[in-house]
């Protein structure tokens, strides 16, 4: 199996070229370029004391706080330690006989699935067809397969590509399986049209889970949540997490993150503007096919075989700007990179620096 790493090794690239992880333009992580909520910043450092005491085993004013900003009922809210965690414990719970995933896809799923026995079956995204799910085609391979578990991240990583909430409630509707909803980008999009939260209190096989390591940019606090109205799915995953299984910045942070209103207006912002110009000057370079993403990254294609990945990745490197070579996807090959949306100077400079490369044969 393929393996994923979650973005750059900056220690390793320290190590290898003696950059310094501060001095290198990540382009390969996804997180948002704003960095965590200032709101959140100068709680964690008014609250620094509270490294020195236990978190409230049950959480109650973080869940509130998570709670409130989906509006769901408070009690519905189960914690992770990171989605990682969340999403093992579910399908562990679970254990489907058989599942399906996209293809490509994050590499977690997979790996989690064969821990527990499940034969795995992959939905092949379609380049050509700008890697689009087609729900007509997922609702049969669910029913002719006895897929007892669907789990798909919207927006997916690395494709960029989405379904709507009532194509998910189509899914749900029409088929008897457990669907996974992986939202970890969907702030990076319009959670009206997209998420699928809003279905989870009628829907009793959906399981919605989000993290706050891209779009809060906090991966270092390792802050994850989940959403079920199965209630012996809720009890069996709240039993596997362990008490104080969230560190005390995480729950300091959490407070006020999600209630940063001022925040999330300006990452969506700066996120639709920085990516709309990225790809007009991209698009530009006929070397290259861009393919339509609904999260913070874009996933490319070199069209023909004069370079590959890689050697754009090594050109860049010495650039000290870092991309992702996506080899290592299922159902992607040596051409395909992907990059995210830094601040605006970084991806001007990721701009002029792939011109170059194409440009300089």
């Amino acid at each position: 199996m393929k393996t994923n790493r979650h973005g750059a090794d900056l220690y390793a690239l320290e190590k290898k070229y003696h950059y310094r992880p501060e001095d290198i333009r990540d382009f390969s992580s996804n997180i948002n370029p704003l960095g965590p909520s200032p709101k959140a910043m100068e709680a964690a450092a008014k609250n620094i004391g509270a490294l020195c005491r236990y978190p409230d085993p049950e959480y109650r004013k973080l869940k509130a706080a998570i709670a409130e900003y989906l509006k769901v009922p408070h009690g519905s809210v189960l914690l992770g330690c990171g989605t990682s965690q969340l999403i093992q414990a579910a399908i562990d719970y679970l254990k489907p006989a058989r599942a399906l995933i996209n293809s490509p896809c994050y590499s977690e799923y997979e790996r989690e699935l064969e821990k527990i026995g499940a034969a795995v079956a992959e939905y092949q995204l379609d380049y050509h067809k700008n890697f689009a799910i087609d729900v007509d085609d997922i609702v049969e391979r669910i029913n002719e397969e006895g897929i007892g578990l669907y789990v798909l991240t919207n927006p997916n990583n690395p494709t960029g590509s989405i379904l709507t909430r009532a194509d998910v409630a189509r899914i749900l509707d029409e088929t008897d399986a457990y669907v996974l909803v992986d939202e970890t980008y969907i702030e990076f999009t319009d959670p009206a049209i997209y998420s699928a939260v809003p279905l989870v209190g009628s829907r009793k096989k959906l399981i919605v889970i989000r993290g706050t390591s891209k779009f809060f940019a906090t991966p270092g606090i390792r802050l994850g949540y989940a959403l079920t109205e199965d209630e012996k799915l809720s009890e069996a995953l709240a039993g596997e997490l362990s008490i104080w299984g969230i560190n005390s910045m995480a729950d300091v942070m959490g407070r006020v993150m999600f209630n940063d209103a001022a925040y999330r207006d300006e990452s969506f912002r700066l996120i639709q503007r920085e990516k709309e110009k990225v790809i007009t000057a991209l698009e530009t370079i006929p070397a290259l096919k861009i393919f339509p993403s609904y999260g913070n990254f874009v996933l490319v294609k070199i069209k023909d075989r004069s370079h590959s990945a890689a050697e754009l990745r090594e050109a860049l490197l010495a650039q000290k700007m870092v991309i992702r070579d996506c080899a290592g996807f299922k159902n992607l090959d040596e051409r395909f990179f992907r990059f995210c949306l830094l601040d605006a100077e970084s991806n001007d400079a990721l701009i002029r620096a792939v011109k170059d490369f194409f440009e300089k044969d």
